[in-house]
């Protein structure tokens, strides 16, 4: 990957490790193929990707040693988001912070997933580290989910369009547009394919979400592929097609440039 600055970054991405040395955690809802940083990295040069954020996965709890591995062989130029417990010991977190995190998950997703009750005990975690929150949530839960990340100070990162779908309610769409317009609320445009089939149609409504996200918050989008996309449904989208994307949702390259470069450098701190 290139050192020069102006490079764009992934910030969404997962490494699958070997079972034998990273195991899946009790009640891990899928099992992925090993995807390892040496894949990684050659997707990354092949798309001329300079940057990138490893996301802990839900399969592996709060047992982060393969992200952390991973980011201590991809370096600088990787930043991580991990999954702790309320009472991880700060000693521990400030170890992660000197490997490149910088912020935790909060998956509400899988049947055993996180509460948004714990925000207010997050909160109290990460602040002295100056870390973000990063959250996926459940598509059926949105309007009492806004609520309650609404009571937030700190920095909140909504994963992939922020849980929209194509049959999203103007209702959900409105209350999202008051929620962004707090200046803690960033939101990932990745995988599309999570809630939709990523027909023309579904890819329509993603890209008039995006429309209408850079209009109200340009300095708080960022842009991701999700590799190795556990959740892709649909074959005909690649690694490839999906950094397209960017470019057909966001033809001006002025605000491409802030969307894929300058904001993941001030939210990751690169």
């Amino acid at each position: 990957m290139s050192n020069e600055s102006n490079v764009i970054c992934d910030c969404h991405a997962h490494i699958f490790g070997c079972r034998e040395h990273y195991p899946l955690a009790p009640g891990a809802d899928y099992a992925p193929a090993n995807a390892t940083v040496s894949d990684y990295q050659s997707v990354l040069e092949e798309l001329e990707i300079g940057r990138c954020v490893l996301v802990q996965p839900s399969i592996y709890g709060t047992d982060n040693r393969c992200m952390l591995d991973a980011l201590k062989m991809l370096g600088p130029r990787a930043r991580g988001i991990a999954v702790v417990a309320q009472d991880t010991p700060y000693a521990q977190l400030e170890e992660m912070h000197r490997l490149g995190v910088r912020g935790i998950r909060v998956n509400t997703l899988p049947a055993d997933g996180a509460s948004l009750d714990q925000l207010p005990d997050l909160e109290k975690l990460v602040r002295p580290l100056n870390w973000h929150i990063q959250i996926l949530l459940r598509q059926e839960n949105l309007l009492a989910s806004f609520e309650k990340i609404e009571r937030t100070s700190t920095t909140i990162v909504l994963d992939h369009f922020a849980s929209f779908s194509p049959v999203a309610s103007e209702e959900e769409l409105e209350a999202l547009c008051r929620l962004a317009a707090k200046k803690n609320i960033w939101i990932k445009l990745s995988a599309p394919y999570l809630f939709s089939d990523c027909s023309s149609r579904d890819l329509t409504h993603y890209a008039q979400f995006v429309e209408k996200a850079q209009r109200l918050m340009p300095d708080r989008l960022l842009w991701a592929t999700d590799w190795p996309h556990p959740a892709l449904k649909n074959e005909a989208i690649s690694t490839r097609h999906l950094k397209d994307m960017l470019t057909d949702w966001v033809p001006c390259e002025r605000l491409r440039a802030r969307i894929g470069i300058e904001n993941p450098k001030r939210l990751y701190g690169f």
